[in-house]
């Protein structure tokens, strides 16, 4: 069976179950009874049932295929589950207008309680329409977080009532690196209303991400007075780590951020919220009196940790109102930050020594190391086959505490139109799919031999991903198209960049 992800434990009986339109499904809503159906079209034949209950068990679900079809699970979450696995046995086996699916016993379960998918909506745009097809996509293969960026120096991307400055200035910038042509978009409110209704309907939670303190561009063009001079800048056209950063010394900026993140809130009924805190140059900070007298006043050592100071303000008033903060590990500070908040590890040197240290203290860890989980990586960085080397380094972190899921993060920098979009992240969202959910996740070759059946999946949600081929390019081709990434980052804002990036380090 070519089933992604990879079940706990399949065992295979005699016979076959004939899934067809006369097939009765009992216990499922309309909702997934329609979905079941209308995944491939099947005629009418052999009258037999589906039977979905809700009961206590120790796996997610189980489904047992006989001449009748039992699944029980342990929510109707787990239904959901089951159902997805059933519609990829139905593609799989589909023959003539029929499916022919083998008899059956299959009891699985997830090894992450966070899986989860991250679309940067600000240096591009994208439409609802193409968010709904990665929603099908990444629910089909049980992933069940869908974290929005939608906030950076490029752009902010959300309807605000109280802050309608923010779309009217810092949704809009005059082009991409110099060429004039104007980018623009954002989603109303009522988008969002419609959003987070399509997304729980198929058990996906949505995080909203504004990022701060630092990647605040279009914040501070919006509203000047978060910038420590109050001085008044532009959306950014270009990419890079930007010395803009909103002011940690003002109240103002405080309760303007708070009122932010409160209508955000209430747009969002996620558990969480995320809030950043990566690649903050501390310049602007180092000029400023109001910075200078909030480190005095607060005892503070250093700028990183009037940085530490800014986020626990935030995260304590998240807290308030009743929602967990998520923070790029940047963030952390020897122990410094507010341990109610999740740390998303993306880059931390060769050893990772500060993500190994937050884990000690008690920190819970989000994994997207950028080597192995990074979709904007062209395939000739990140071919599919390397996403699985992922395993060895969780299940390292695993012994210095509680590593909480996994996280594959598409930024679109270099990714402008829907079907680029979709070839870089699949087929390689389907590989931490599996390294989220299974058990005993497959190695490549094992999950080389099931990816057909998702990518036949794909292609019926209208997906066109990357073929397997394209997805692990051969030696001459990867040499080519990575230097073909590199070049393209070269702009004359580069040495900004790298002069910003020091000063972080420093």
């Amino acid at each position: 069976m070519k089933i992604i992800p990879k079940p706990e434990n399949i065992t295979m009986l005699e016979g076959n179950f004939t899934f067809s339109n006369s097939t009765q499904i009992v216990g499922l809503d309309e909702f997934l009874s329609n979905d079941l159906r209308k995944f491939v079209d099947l005629k009418n034949g052999e009258k037999n049932s589906c039977v979905f209950t809700v009961a206590q068990i120790d796996e997610d679900y189980r489904i047992e295929i006989g001449e009748n079809i039992y699944v029980v699970a342990n929510s109707n979450e787990g239904i959901f589950h089951a159902v997805q696995t059933i519609k990829l046995l139905i593609l799989e086996y589909y023959k003539n207008e029929y499916s022919y699916i083998p008899c059956c016993i299959i009891d699985d379960n997830y090894k992450y309680e966070y899986r989860g998918f991250m679309l940067d909506v600000c240096r591009h745009f994208y439409s609802i329409s193409t968010i709904k097809k990665i929603i099908d996509a990444i629910s089909l293969f049980k992933m069940n977080k869908l974290h929005l960026h939608l906030s950076d120096d490029q752009g902010f991307r959300i309807q605000l009532n109280r802050f309608p400055l923010l779309t009217d200035i810092g949704s809009i910038r005059k082009g991409t690196r110099g060429d004039g042509k104007p980018v623009s978009g954002f989603y109303t409110q009522s988008d969002i209303v419609d959003l987070v209704k399509y997304a729980k309907e198929r058990y996906i939670e949505i995080i909203p991400e504004i990022d701060l303190p630092g990647h605040t561009s279009a914040l501070i063009a919006s509203y000047p007075d978060l910038h420590c001079k109050g001085k008044e800048i532009e959306v950014e056209e270009y990419f890079g780590i930007k010395e803009n950063v909103v002011c940690a010394g003002k109240e103002s900026t405080y309760q303007f951020l708070e009122d932010v993140l409160g209508e955000i809130a209430k747009l969002f009924p996620s558990k969480c919220i995320h809030v950043g805190g990566d690649e903050a140059p501390k310049t602007q900070w180092m000029e400023c009196d109001d910075c200078k007298e909030t480190i005095k006043k607060n005892g503070l050592k250093t700028y990183m940790g009037l940085q530490s100071y800014f986020t626990n303000r935030i995260i304590k008033y998240l807290k308030s109102i009743g929602k967990t903060p998520i923070v790029w590990n940047e963030a952390y500070h020897d122990g410094e930050l507010d341990k109610a908040a999740t740390i998303q590890f993306w880059a931390d040197g060769r050893k990772a020594q500060n993500v190994k240290r937050a884990l000690k203290e008690g920190y819970k860890l989000i994994y997207s190391n950028n080597k192995y989980c990074y979709l904007d990586h062209p395939y000739s960085i990140l071919p599919i086959k390397n996403s699985f080397k992922a395993i060895n380094e969780m299940n390292s972190l695993m012994q210095f505490g509680n590593v909480f899921g996994i996280e594959t993060p598409l930024w679109t920098e270099w990714i402008n139109g829907e079907d680029k979009l979709l070839k870089m992240a699949f087929p390689r969202t389907l590989a931490i799919a599996e390294l989220g959910w299974s058990i005993a996740p497959g190695d490549y070759n094992d999950f080389k031999d099931r990816i057909d059946n998702g990518l036949d999946a794909l292609f019926v949600l209208d997906i066109a991903s990357a073929s397997e081929k394209q997805a692990n390019p051969n030696i001459v081709s990867s040499f080519f198209g990575i230097l073909k990434f590199y070049a393209k980052m070269i702009d004359k804002e580069l040495p900004r960049t790298i002069r910003n990036f020091k000063n972080i380090k420093k």
